[in-house]
């Protein structure tokens, strides 16, 4: 049975190893390739997943899946390999179920459609885009329908990043969040203080935000031996525990937004540098899922990143870095600046109250689409409407309403709740750190972040895929996730802000 399993694993690591390639790709392709390269690389991302799909869902993986899910012999195997199992199962039916061609066509569509979302962001034109929405969105209706559901398409879809999770339980925890919300927002808006943001609104050098981004993700503890940061249109995070790389957006005139997505970033990229490296290329090597990457980044952007006492040690750095811009500008204001609250078009740049709204819009929006209740190519008028009902605030292009996002040109229709849960659950996994930690609030004014990052590790980054993302929630906190942990969150930290 060890060989069986052994040549089990040697499999799952090849698809893994594959899988990194088509990561690399993929990230050179939102960094450094040529524009002219779209095609060719359309088609060698398509030679990938098909090669990629066609290990994952071959009769040799079936052998060893059906062998080793057995009974009998899955009580002779480890925690560790039964989880390996378990995880590889559920990618081996979901992906069986999948049409070689589709997932070979999918790939080639997706390629092409993220380079031509940049093109229609730049000319804030929706038609440039629609065709390949209107393409991935019956892609993706197609997958769903060949994976199967409990309920509505979108369940197949959300399943993907959130094994387990159901549509309506989603909507159920967001209208709770969504009633909870408002209230604060407007208490918010009516106390009439309003910190002073344009502290960011003058020029700020592109290549010192690029040195003090350096010093911040190494302050937070990311390994530069392990990683790198570069540019693309839309931050994010790729890689593996030897190899996670990031990207942000810089903005001469406004150096927060490249700031804090760096942080953000710097957050996935730790988790992705926190698993077991004894597990690499298998479910155990890998995160939970991606409410719970989403956790991390959101963590140490909002909770850790945003607060008075990460910004004592560092600020000063920041003054040094920015003189003619922070020099005269007192920690206060700056706290106050970086925690503005008030509705605002872009969701990245979206403060920590409102930024769930964002989230809430383009859940209902997904659904719509995958249920057939909304045509594509009206996406762009409803998009604009919603952002009238839910922020009370008027989009004065495309730009900065339906495409302001890199996921739908990427098919990840199913991803965006994962942000608001991330939002949940970094409060409630803060929460427990702070009882774990009695001292936590005077490490991070300290600078040792360290203390933080470690409990994480501890708790949640070699843990692999060993738990669910539920039970791995419960299995931390001792509890279920808690909407009200997160609003407690917000009323106390917003509420010395504000005074409400």
């Amino acid at each position: 049975m060890s060989k069986q399993y052994n040549d089990f694993i040697t499999l799952v690591k090849d698809i893994n190893n594959l899988r990194a390639v088509e990561g690399l790709l993929s990230w050179d392709q939102e960094t450094f390739m040529p524009p002219r390269g779209i095609e060719d690389r359309s088609l060698q991302l398509a030679t990938i997943s098909s090669i990629t799909h066609e290990k994952l869902t071959s009769a040799t993986m079936k052998g060893y899946l059906d062998e080793l899910g057995s009974t009998k012999v899955r009580e002779t195997l480890t925690p560790e390999q039964q989880t390996n199992v378990r995880e590889v199962a559920w990618e081996y039916h979901r992906a069986a179920a999948i049409p070689a061609d589709l997932v070979i066509d999918f790939a080639k569509t997706r390629s092409v459609a993220s380079q031509n979302w940049i093109e229609a962001r730049k000319k804030s034109d929706f038609t440039l885009f629609y065709p390949y929405l209107a393409k991935l969105v019956d892609m993706r209706i197609r997958m769903a329908e060949a994976i199967g559901y409990d309920d509505q398409p979108y369940d197949a879809l959300l399943d993907e990043f959130e094994p387990g999770l159901r549509t309506k339980e989603v909507a159920s925890v967001f209208g709770r969040l969504r009633d909870k919300l408002v209230p604060i927002v407007s208490d918010i808006i009516d106390s009439g203080i309003r910190p002073d943001p344009s502290i960011f609104g003058q020029e700020y050098a592109v290549e010192k935000q690029k040195e003090f981004n350096h010093l911040v993700a190494t302050k937070l503890g990311y390994d530069f031996e392990r990683g790198r940061i570069d540019e693309s249109a839309h931050p994010f995070t790729s890689g593996t525990v030897h190899d996670a790389r990031f990207t942000t957006n810089y903005r001469p005139d406004n150096m927060s937004f490249s700031l804090f997505a760096t942080i953000h970033e710097t957050g996935h990229a730790l988790y992705c540098q926190g698993v077991p490296e004894d597990h690499y290329g298998t479910p155990m090597g890998e995160a939970v899922s991606m409410a719970i990457h989403e956790s991390q980044s959101r963590m140490w952007e909002n909770v850790v990143g945003r607060s008075k006492e990460f910004w004592t040690p560092l600020y000063p750095d920041l003054q040094k870095q920015f003189p003619s811009q922070l020099g005269n500008v007192g920690l206060d204001a700056f706290h106050g600046a970086v925690n503005d609250v008030h509705p605002s078009l872009i969701r990245v740049q979206a403060d920590e109250v409102t930024y769930n709204l964002h989230i809430l819009l383009r859940f209902e929006m997904e659904t719509a689409l995958m249920n057939g209740e909304l045509d594509p190519k009206e996406a762009s008028t409803v998009w604009n409407e919603k952002m009238e009902d839910y922020l009370k605030i008027p989009v004065p292009d495309e730009a900065h309403g339906v495409l302001q996002d890199i996921h739908w040109s990427l098919g990840y229709f199913g991803y965006f709740p994962t942000y608001a849960l991330g939002n949940l659950c970094a409060a409630q996994f803060f929460n427990q750190a702070e009882k774990d930690i009695p001292e936590l609030w005077t490490h991070i004014e300290q600078g040792e972040n360290h203390i933080l990052l470690s409990w994480l590790r501890e708790n949640i980054h070699s843990r692999g895929k060993s738990l669910r993302a539920n039970d791995l929630v419960k299995e931390v906190t001792g509890s279920a996730l808690d909407e009200d942990i997160f609003i407690g969150y917000l009323k106390k930290k917003f509420g010395a802000l504000y005074g409400i």
